[in-house]
């Protein structure tokens, strides 16, 4: 038996935190279903959407409530399990995602959220497979990346940046798999490899700043300083170009961490306080910020 579910494609409602028409708008969705409710307190597809939104609000204990209206139907059961997801109880997900799953086998969303759930409790085997079943009826990045960390975590660190490089020769859109895949080799002492996917990309990319720090790390690794100082350099004039035309958090973010391998701490800290005040939730620049704030000051 197969199953068609609404939203099933990865990164739609039953895998994010919130549902794709959520945010603001979901109390008032909430509304119009409790309203629908009124007049049809059977229907499942309206009980349904109503846990869903409950769940996208963090209404856990509510979301499991109303399903337990709908116990025959398989989208109740993947929402469940998505609840307990939700609430750090991933081990209290895996029934009603593994009943789910005898009923749709295939479906890349269950697949997906199974292999996190599996991820969380220590299973990375377990995961792998599932992020590779996922794979074959799904392109998503996410799959390709949490396969490639549960390698690195088997062990398995090269077949993790061969998969991560071949993925994004099949995913050209996705430059996250490529740069994951650069990064990858960079870890495993393989300099030479970043080396040459970064050349690649730099020779077609317009806007090649992230690309550059790779390089440069790569370069350093290599001992090629001066080269390494150069692509440096060369991100920071980028950067400082996108920051003339728009003064983006996750931009000054980026000079931070530029400013840090040129070794400008004092520069970097006042980038980093700076995102942070624009982007409270950017917790890469809160972290960054914690470990160099310290002596900033006495610096400047």
């Amino acid at each position: 038996m197969r199953l068609h579910l609404a939203g099933a494609a990865l990164g739609l409602s039953l895998l994010g935190p919130q549902l794709a028409s959520a945010h603001e708008g979901a109390p008032l969705v909430l509304k119009k279903v409790d309203k629908a409710l009124a007049k049809k307190p059977d229907s499942s597809k309206l009980l349904i959407k109503k846990a869903d939104l409950q769940r996208t609000l963090g209404l856990h204990q509510e979301a499991l409530e109303t399903l337990k209206a709908v116990p025959k139907e398989p989208q109740a059961w993947l929402i469940e399990a998505r609840t307990y997801q939700q609430m750090g109880e991933a081990r209290k997900a895996l029934p009603s995602l593994n009943r789910f799953l005898e009923k749709a086998p295939e479906s890349p969303t269950a697949l997906w959220l199974r292999a996190r759930i599996h991820r969380e409790i220590g299973k990375p085997a377990a995961a792998l497979a599932d992020y590779q079943s996922a794979m074959k009826r799904s392109q998503h990045p996410d799959l390709y990346l949490g396969a490639a960390e549960m390698m690195k975590q088997l062990g398995q660190g090269k077949q993790a940046c061969q998969s991560l490089e071949a993925a994004s020769h099949k995913l050209s859109e996705a430059a996250i798999l490529l740069e994951s895949g650069a990064l990858c080799y960079l870890k495993l002492n393989q300099a030479q490899k970043t080396l040459e996917l970064t050349q690649g990309i730099l020779k077609k990319a317009q806007n090649g700043a992230r690309w550059l720090v790779i390089q440069s790390q790569a370069q350093t690794k290599l001992g090629q300083k001066a080269e390494a100082q150069k692509s440096l350099e060369q991100a920071l004039s980028q950067v400082q170009s996108q920051l003339e035309k728009r003064t983006a958090p996750s931009v000054l973010l980026q000079r931070a961490q530029i400013y840090l391998a040129l070794g400008k701490k004092p520069e970097a800290v006042a980038d980093l306080q700076e995102a942070t005040r624009r982007a409270p939730f950017l917790k890469e620049a809160q972290k960054l910020l914690m470990q160099h704030s310290k002596g900033a000051g006495a610096a400047q």
